[in-house]
């Protein structure tokens, strides 16, 4: 009776915890960004592509000061300002404590470059054309991101395989030894 009871628990924990698994998932906060001459632009979102509306985005330095803050669009895009460092950090988090953290390297910097001061007037220099790269790089991380039916199968595969362990050794313990011999029979 207690070996029921106890395996009866360790079943209950197991189901619990195949079943959080995708709705932690499905809450999980992304976000991506790319650099373009002075700015800094990106998108945060939701596994499947859905657009994380209204989302305060920060740009902060190596050392955690924030340089920059910006919101979401109805897209879920942001434009923030480039600041002149060789890296930066980008975070979104939701009301409900949702984070995702984005390192975004830059252009090369000199080590003593910094931003400019607010009320300087911009350098007249032009921005270059966006990196080519950065739409594929964009292209790519929507990828990873999206959930494809091979995923879901294979997470299936694995929930069946462990529970077809669990009843085989299951079965296995009931078994009794046959007499001849002491050991359990596996046959049926």
């Amino acid at each position: 009776m207690k070996t029921t009871a106890t395996t009866t628990r360790a079943l209950f924990l197991i189901a619990a915890v195949l079943l959080a698994a995708p709705s932690a998932r499905a809450h999980k906060l992304l976000l991506f960004a790319t650099h373009s001459g002075t700015t800094v632009t990106g998108r945060a979102y939701f596994p499947g592509g859905i657009r994380a509306q209204g989302i305060p985005v920060t740009l902060s330095d190596s050392s955690g000061h924030v340089l920059a803050t910006a919101s979401t669009d109805t897209n879920g895009a942001f434009r923030l300002p480039a600041p002149r460092l060789p890296a930066c950090t980008l975070t979104a988090e939701t009301v409900d404590g949702h984070r995702a953290v984005f390192h975004l390297a830059l252009a090369a910097a000199t080590p003593g470059d910094a931003a400019p001061p607010a009320d300087s007037p911009a350098p007249h220099a032009s921005s270059p054309p966006p990196a080519p790269d950065s739409e594929l790089a964009a292209q790519i991380q929507a990828l990873r991101d999206h959930l494809y039916l091979h995923d879901i199968l294979g997470g299936v595969g694995y929930i069946l395989g462990i529970w077809g362990t669990i009843c085989f050794l299951l079965a296995r313990r009931r078994q009794p030894p046959r007499p001849e011999t002491g050991k359990k029979d596996l046959r049926p």
